[in-house]
């Protein structure tokens, strides 16, 4: 406990911080495992001189991983747990120890925080009696490095640095996150016991929040603190200083001042995805309303409904009875999921903004509702949702779309070619693939003749090396494995392709769209007639076939001007189709 004495100007969450266990706000069972690691870990580690296996989850390991929000008293119990079994802390914020530890160990006590903390942990420390006494006893020493994930995998060090301190240490380390499903801790947790804290309850925070209360005289009742804890998202650190905000207003704190307060503006609770699934796919979830699992879901109304529809299979219900009820289970929640699709189709597409509540629920609070328990991927457990695959495989996609059209383009440039990017596909890349690489593979030709023939085909399609590159190493249709179209080519053909390839002068046929003198965007289209036979739409005029004195134009004309003697206007522009056009004889372009 803590009396109500202390600096007037005080801080509340430093004078009402907890001074021993009991003053903890749950967490209570994470606190017994922790204090069975520390008083095993001598023995383990020190005298046994077991070596931890990253593969055995359940092994001893030197370190902690404490995760979870901020606010709910991690730093505080691990500093009163050390002290309980008579550890002295060392605590280290780990977002400052950016630098790499110097291998000499003679640069440590001088160098970076790594440094510093390389050498405190592969010591042990000695504490000496009294003067005379002549006596000397090993003192017990904890480090904590607080905010793990506050280290950037781009530092020098970093993580790499902090797993292979945990590996040579001496000593009892734990580290402390907020997020453990940080990708830059993903090689962490494999070193590190798991502990991870949930927030408490509101109920919970309000019976600390009214001890405080009564011993600063400041009036309320539980309704007003439990809606405090509540708005507070149960951050203990947060609601206590807004406890202390409303005893400098007044005497007496209602229900009504606590709405009123955050009504006019509140402080954003910022909850990762993950975060927002446990909480959301959780058995604790069946206490919250309708609106508070929206509230929920509402963090992130875009990814949620996605993450939901990847792993709502994945966890057993709560009421799980036999695998027939669990499949009905799963039934239902993907009628849920795909009711959701049609109804975001019309939100995004048809801008009905109004039935957004409506499609998370069946997207989202639903399938939670009827899947929400433990999580199991095919007979084992999986604490870390999988990220959406869709998102993922929709970036492909758009990746292969583009390569597709820009390859369909520089074909067009030939006037050779009026196909589309379903087209080109379908029917010309197969083909092009095997043409383009039957050379290269042809041992019965040197690497020069070989190279030579694909540049030649290269330029007569006014194709580019990434373009060659794109259709060897993408649009594979291949069951199984991804098949490599040069396989069996030597390495030095390759590299003597690439090498001639950046030595010429092969240029892409540069072209003209035309289309009825009509201008879009910053060019004007005007329709080819190279052959009047076979003007189309997709007809192209190559500049390369020009005639020498259409290409003898002033640089600073315009682009009308400068392509006007290689192109003949048909009538006014009308269509080829209609028959009052295709009747008028073509006009002769002006020179």
């Amino acid at each position: 406990g803590q009396s109500a004495g202390g600096a007037a100007g005080e801080l509340w969450t430093d004078k009402w911080a907890p001074r021993e266990l009991d003053d903890l706000v749950g967490g209570a069972a994470n606190a017994k495992a922790i204090g069975r690691w520390l008083n095993e870990w001598d023995m383990n580690f020190n005298k046994r001189k077991i070596v931890p296996k990253t593969s055995d989850k359940n092994g001893p390991k030197k370190a902690v991983l404490m995760s979870g929000p901020p606010g709910i008293g991690k730093t505080s119990m691990a500093k009163l747990i050390s002290k309980q079994f008579g550890y002295s802390v060392m605590e280290v914020n780990a977002s400052d120890a950016r630098g790499k530890a110097n291998g000499d160990v003679l640069k440590g006590v001088g160098g970076s925080t790594a440094n510093r903390v390389r050498e405190l942990v592969t010591n042990r420390g000695l504490s000496f009696g009294k003067a005379g006494m002549g006596k000397t006893t090993e003192g017990k020493t904890l480090l904590i490095m607080d905010e793990v994930d506050g280290m950037s995998a781009g530092d020098r060090g970093g993580v790499a640095d902090l797993i292979k301190t945990i590996g040579l240490s001496k000593m009892p380390i734990i580290c402390i996150c907020n997020d453990k499903y940080s990708q830059k801790l993903r090689s962490l947790q494999g070193h590190c016991m798991d502990m991870t804290f949930r927030r408490p309850t509101k109920q919970m925070v309000a019976k600390r929040l009214g001890h405080v209360a009564r011993a600063e005289g400041l009036q309320c009742d539980e309704m007003a603190l439990q809606q405090l804890a509540e708005e507070c998202n149960t951050d203990i650190r947060l609601s206590l200083n807004m406890l202390q905000m409303f005893a400098r207003r007044a005497r007496v704190m209602r229900f009504d001042d606590v709405k009123q307060q955050f009504a006019a503006g509140g402080k954003d609770v910022d909850m990762s995805i993950f975060t927002i699934m446990d909480q959301l796919m959780g058995a604790h979830a069946a206490t919250m309303t309708l609106n508070q699992r929206l509230d929920l879901v509402f963090h992130d109304a875009d990814l949620m409904p996605l993450f939901v529809a990847d792993n709502y299979i994945n966890y057993m219900t709560s009421k799980r009875q036999d695998e027939a009820f669990r499949m009905e289970r799963c039934a239902r929640a993907a009628d849920a999921v795909s009711q959701s699709d049609v109804i975001a189709r019309k939100v995004r597409a048809e801008q009905m903004w109004a039935l957004m509540p409506l499609q998370l629920a069946l997207g989202c609070v639903e399938p939670a509702a009827l899947m929400r328990g433990g999580r199991e991927a095919f007979g084992q457990y999986d604490f870390r949702p999988r990220f959406p695959a869709w998102l993922g495989k929709m970036s492909s996609t758009n990746k292969n779309t583009r390569l597709l059209q820009e390859l369909n383009t520089h074909m067009l440039c030939t006037g050779e070619y009026h196909g589309t990017p379903l087209s080109m596909r379908m029917d010309f890349v197969p083909t092009l693939r095997a043409l383009l690489s039957a050379p290269l593979r042809d041992r019965s030709m040197g690497p020069e003749e070989a190279v030579q023939q694909v540049l030649e085909k290269l330029d007569s399609y006014s194709l580019t090396k990434d373009d060659f590159d794109t259709l060897m190493g993408e649009f594979q249709l291949a069951r199984g494995r991804k098949k490599d179209a040069l396989e069996g080519v030597e390495s030095k053909t390759k590299a003597a392709l690439t090498r001639q390839y950046n030595a010429g002068g092969h240029h892409m046929k540069s072209s003209v769209m035309m289309k009825d003198g009509v201008t879009k965007g910053k060019k004007r289209k005007i329709k080819a007639e190279a052959n009047p036979d076979r003007a189309g739409d997709n007809d192209v005029v190559a500049m390369d076939d020009a005639p020498p004195d259409a290409l003898e134009e002033d640089d600073e004309d315009s682009d009308g001007d400068a392509i006007a003697g290689l192109i003949s206007k048909r009538g006014k522009g009308k269509a080829k189709g209609k028959g009052k056009a295709a009747a008028k004889k073509p006009k002769k372009a002006k020179k």
